[in-house]
């Protein structure tokens, strides 16, 4: 999912700086996806929770690169205002995906319904 994501922003990307072509067939971005493209982290509009993704390269897999990324992503989500939250966090050679926790998963209905 995050790849097809990435993907699609650079193709949007492309087609905007074209700019002759109408851009009626591009979806327009939320405000907190245009803030995290500026911050160069990227989001998931299909995700209906706090989260960010920034890239890494396997070179910034150190103490000092994973710090600055986490740092970015932080700052971004706002968890300094956010102390009540969790956090889930995944890294990838590719990617530190970072999210709130402030919720369930998911909730299992009884058989039932109830």
């Amino acid at each position: 999912m995050i790849a097809s994501r990435v993907a699609y922003l650079k193709k949007r990307e492309k087609a905007l700086k074209r700019g002759g072509q109408s851009e009626a067939h591009l979806n327009p971005l939320s405000k907190f996806e245009q803030d995290a493209i500026v911050n160069n982290i990227t989001v998931i509009p299909e995700f209906r929770f706090l989260h960010g993704i920034f890239k890494i390269t396997p070179s910034e897999l150190n103490a000092d690169g994973l710090t600055y990324a986490f740092t970015k992503l932080s700052s971004f989500l706002g968890l300094k205002s956010r102390q009540e939250d969790g956090l889930t966090i995944v890294v990838s050679p590719q990617w530190m995906f970072v999210a709130t926790l402030n919720n369930a998963y998911h909730t299992e209905k009884h058989r039932d319904g109830r």
